[in-house]
């Protein structure tokens, strides 16, 4: 018997799966019966038995990583495919599809031919869906499929359907309630047409339409016409739509064809998360040839799908950084110092924060580890120790831009641009900037600890409210003057002993760095940090001094 576990008793099963397992147990039962001839007769050698018993045991063999159909069993989802570049994706396809689902099984790759030509010589009437996607070149499989829908159409009328159930009617429907401003039309030839919306005679051949309307028209037919109970496999749905068109195509064949069992193979991240009802299946690489591993990570609380999408094709290792995008500074600098890592920018601290645990927390099933680094932003020894034992460095510096502006890096820009001035003199004079702003300076840090000490605050007892949030604001006040306090005095201190050094640590570098860019004779900070960018490339004395100032948590 095939046992259900506990969680499968509610699962609705595809009716090719339920033939599968039919023919899995008529399998198992005829070898059970062979084993019982053969005793029951006494017509065997202790090596038939054996041979028997073999084929018994790999028929009842229960091991769902060789058993691909366990993946596409449900009779209520439709399926999305994604993992690694080079993870087999197409010969998974092939084989799913010529072998394992070899049954009403239709494939559109993501190279599908979506050019038309309405001139194509063909003169088999008998003319089959399959055979129309044979023809996937120069424009013939969309013509073909017109035929293919004309000849349903007639087929439908010699059984007596009415104008409004056709074939020829759901499909100008499904396109008309795009909202594309076009209607589609079919000649009794074959021929298609588009009409611009509430024009009759503003109408164009498909040939002269856009790839879009094209790659609907072909995706709507092949849904259509697909036999009772297909599956459909489609390569890269998103070739040639755009995301809010592409969802709602498919949304709506969904409706139209509830029987058919579509598998998405995308990256497109927007697409997947558009799908409200499928099963996520996620790729890697096997060590042979048509051996595949397959993950599930479901669930987007656990870890986001995008975050997922965002790392799979990579090998390396990943550290999290600042930043908006791979050309931030932070994310332009790590990659100089850490070639053998894969750099991910992920905005501000908190993502940085989260998804270093994230992935960290998946290690294993994902093969890679994460890191992290912050800018330090006046954070305190205890929240600094706390980041280092979830494996997230924090700067020693305040901010990513005040690693531009360390003495090694002022010197190689001096030397670099053949400054006449003296590395203290230049020193000084970014000291003299710094006092300029420092009324600034310490309202930022009182601004950043009063939100930090407030996020840190919990209602634990509601018994007498007011008495328990003035207890809370003195302690607050307290805790925020004593460090603003401390703050205040190690900032004045070095300014006055000119410790620069410790103005790195204390100054935000988004507040001076401009400054320090025209002290160097440089339009703007960009400029400046771009060619520094360039100097510690080829610099491995600068580059080994950052990477030892960074110090990387692992």
């Amino acid at each position: 018997n095939h046992i259900l576990t506990e969680n499968e008793q509610s699962i609705i099963y595809n009716n090719q799966y339920i033939e599968y397992i039919k023919n899995e147990l008529d399998s198992v039962n005829k070898c059970c019966e062979d084993i019982l001839t053969l005793l029951t007769y006494k017509r065997y050698s202790s090596e038939d038995i054996i041979n028997k018993y073999n084929e018994l045991i790999l028929l009842t063999k229960n091991d769902t990583k060789d058993n691909l159909f366990d993946y596409f069993k449900f009779g209520n989802k439709n399926y999305v495919l994604y993992g690694k570049n080079g993870a087999g994706k197409t010969s998974l396809l092939k084989k799913l599809s010529t072998e394992l689902l070899n049954t009403n099984t239709v494939v559109l790759p993501a190279t599908r031919d979506i050019k038309y030509r309405n001139d194509v010589v063909h003169c088999n009437s008998d003319i089959t869906l399959l055979k129309a996607l044979s023809y996937n070149e120069n424009g013939k499989s969309l013509f073909l499929l017109g035929k293919c829908l004309i000849a349903k159409a007639t087929q439908e009328f010699m059984n007596g359907s009415c104008d409004k159930d056709t074939i020829i009617n759901k499909v100008q429907s499904i396109f008309n309630d795009l909202g594309i401003d076009r209607s589609f039309y079919i000649s009794s030839e074959g021929v298609m047409y588009l009409y611009k919306y509430k024009k009759e005679n503003d109408y164009y051949y498909l040939n002269n339409a856009s790839d879009g309307e094209r790659s609907i028209i072909f995706i709507i037919l092949v849904t259509l016409l697909a036999p009772e109970n297909a599956f459909i496999f489609i390569d890269e749905p998103e070739n040639h739509l755009n995301g809010a068109l592409m969802r709602k195509l498919f949304n709506v064949l969904e409706q139209y064809r509830s029987d058919i069992k579509f598998i998405f193979a995308t990256h497109n991240i927007h697409f997947i998360e558009s799908q409200s009802n499928i099963e996520l299946i996620y790729l890697e690489k096997g060590n042979r040839i048509n051996e595949w591993e397959f993950r599930k990570f479901n669930s987007c609380d656990e870890i986001p799908l995008e975050l997922l999408l965002s790392i799979e094709g990579t090998n390396d290792d990943i550290i999290f950084c600042e930043g908006e995008d791979h050309n931030s500074c932070d994310c332009l600098l790590y990659q100089i110092l850490y070639p053998n890592y894969h750099i991910m920018p992920s905005n501000g601290c908190e993502m940085v924060i989260e998804q270093t645990k994230i992935i960290n927390k998946f290690g294993i099933d994902l093969r890679k580890n994460a890191l992290g680094i912050v800018d330090n932003d006046f954070r305190t020894n205890d929240d600094i120790t706390l980041l280092n034992s979830s494996n997230i460095t924090v700067l020693c510096v305040n901010e990513i831009e005040n690693l531009f502006m360390i003495e090694d890096c002022l010197i190689k820009v001096k030397n670099y641009m053949a400054q006449n001035e003296s590395i203290d003199e230049i020193i000084r004079k970014i000291v003299d900037h710094i006092k300029r702003k420092v009324d600034d300076i310490k309202q930022d840090f009182a601004t950043k600890l009063f939100r930090r000490i407030h996020k840190k605050n919990r209602i634990t007892c509601i018994d007498n409210i007011e008495t328990t949030i003035d207890k809370l604001n003195e302690e607050n006040k307290e805790s925020f003057l004593k460090l603003y306090n401390k703050f205040d005095s190690e900032l004045n201190q070095a300014i006055d002993n000119l410790n620069y050094n410790e103005l790195m640590r204390l100054v935000p570098g988004k507040q001076i760095i401009n400054n320090v860019a025209q002290l160097l004779n440089f339009r703007n900070d960009k400029a400046y940090i771009n060619l520094l960018l360039n100097l510690i490339k080829d610099d491995s004395t600068l580059k080994e001094k950052l990477v030892n100032l960074i110090n990387l948590r692992h």
